[in-house]
């Protein structure tokens, strides 16, 4: 007979062991992240990778041990006869490694009603409903996961990073200045200069998605915790993109950039330029950011955009053309790094000095198994949650039409420098 306490507590243990070391992988994985951001030395990078293969391995070593318990459990029932079935696919599991084998058979004495011992063909599994799993010839597997491709995550490389221990980032702003500095003749009196500081925060919010999967499914296929896995990191990374670059900054929401970026509103390089194209355009954005002192480093738009850019022709000839202020793959454009997004908007350009935006991080991606929650235990399921917590800090003296940010359609910047 088995002691439900003692097994509770052994699942308990293991669980909050497991979810240690998933926060030590998170963990890594965002010192590694930031240490590739710098542009570590090899031998450091190479370090951080092996810390984070050895963290996955003692996740899974632990895992197994969890489910073994679990198996454990299910085998035998309290103070009731164990059922015929459970034996003899333990012994199926113990060896399974000799069974592959030619030649090698699973000998079992068993007590009872045989038909107890099997299920019907027609069953569907845990994972679909296909019946190939009762065929006496094993079909050959592919490794991995075949699956649609997610957005590139792009722009949270381009903005400053940075961590928090606090719910708030704080900081002071200069929101008015008087400047009287001139040249002052003897004995007259200095003309005044004045400032304006104010305190300004952005809040830490919280992104996050939860799973549920049954005991059954983890069991059966040993990859899909890692797949979950694989599933939850990117999508809460490209949840943060989009915040950083969407966000209407009413709670639970961050500050977005286009929401308070400017416009294009110089008139210093308008009605100037012949035959003004997307290249022309960037420029241009580029020009009223150093206008306004700013030094614009990265321009971001779709890649229709771009590759449209790129197939630029002469009139005579129909050569390719080539800016001779980009270079020749067009990654570079007046200085700034060009990025092909499908996170823009078909048809925009985001130029910008993006060291004025800082992501900073309260708790990195933490991915957590849980198995008490709601009625998961009645059916035996298990929730799986993935959170992060962040804010972003986007001064408003960096924000509108002066600021560090252009946002605006291609057309109708072209349309504004076009040479009448």
């Amino acid at each position: 007979m088995i002691m439900a306490e003692n097994v509770d507590k052994d699942i308990k243990a293991l669980t909050d062991q497991i979810n240690a070391e998933l926060a030590k992988v998170t963990a890594i994985g965002d010192e590694l992240r930031k240490e590739i951001a710098k542009k570590a030395p090899a031998e450091r990078i190479e370090e951080l990778i092996g810390k984070q293969v050895k963290a996955e391995k003692d996740v899974k070593t632990i895992s197994d041990q969890l489910d073994a318990v679990q198996l454990s459990l299910k085998d035998k029932t309290f103070g009731q006869p164990v059922a015929h079935y459970n034996e003899l696919y333990k012994l199926y599991k113990e060896n399974k490694a000799n069974l592959k084998k030619k030649g090698s058979f699973l000998d079992f004495e068993f007590k009872g009603n045989p038909h107890m011992l099997f299920k019907t063909l027609d069953e569907p599994t845990e994972l679909s409903d296909s019946v190939a799993d009762h065929e006496v010839i094993i079909p050959m597997r592919t490794p991995g996961v075949e699956k649609l491709p997610d957005r590139q995550v792009l722009l949270r490389d381009a903005v400053s990073q940075g961590v928090t221990n606090s719910t708030r980032v704080t900081w002071v702003e200069r929101s008015a200045r008087t400047e009287g500095t001139a040249p002052v003749a003897e004995d007259a009196q200095y003309a005044l200069s004045n400032f304006t500081y104010i305190q300004n925060f952005a809040a830490v919010e919280k992104i996050g998605t939860y799973v549920k999967v049954t005991a059954e499914s983890l069991e059966d296929w040993d990859q899909l915790l890692t797949e979950i896995q694989n599933e939850l990191f990117p999508s809460l990374e490209r949840q943060i993109e989009n915040q950083t670059y969407q966000g209407n900054n009413t709670p639970p929401q961050l500050r977005g950039i286009i929401g308070v970026a400017g416009v294009y509103a110089s008139t210093g390089m308008n009605t100037s330029v012949l035959n003004a194209n997307t290249f022309d355009a960037i420029i241009a954005a580029g020009n009223q950011l150093e206008e306004n002192n700013y030094v614009p480093n990265y321009a971001f738009m779709s890649p229709a955009i771009f590759n449209i850019a790129q197939c630029g022709k002469g009139v005579t000839g129909g050569g390719y053309l080539m800016p001779p202020f980009a270079s020749s793959d067009k990654t570079y454009i007046g200085g700034m790094r060009s990025v092909k997004s499908n996170l823009m908007v078909a048809g925009s350009v985001l130029v910008g000095d993006f060291s004025k935006v800082t992501l900073y991080m309260r708790r990195g991606i933490t991915i957590r198994l849980w198995d008490q929650d709601s009625t998961d235990p009645e059916f035996d399921r298990k929730t799986i949650t993935a959170s992060v917590r962040c804010a972003v800090k986007f001064p408003t003296v960096h924000q509108g039409n002066t600021g560090a940010f252009v946002y605006d359609q291609v057309s109708d910047i072209t349309t504004a420098i076009l040479a009448s």
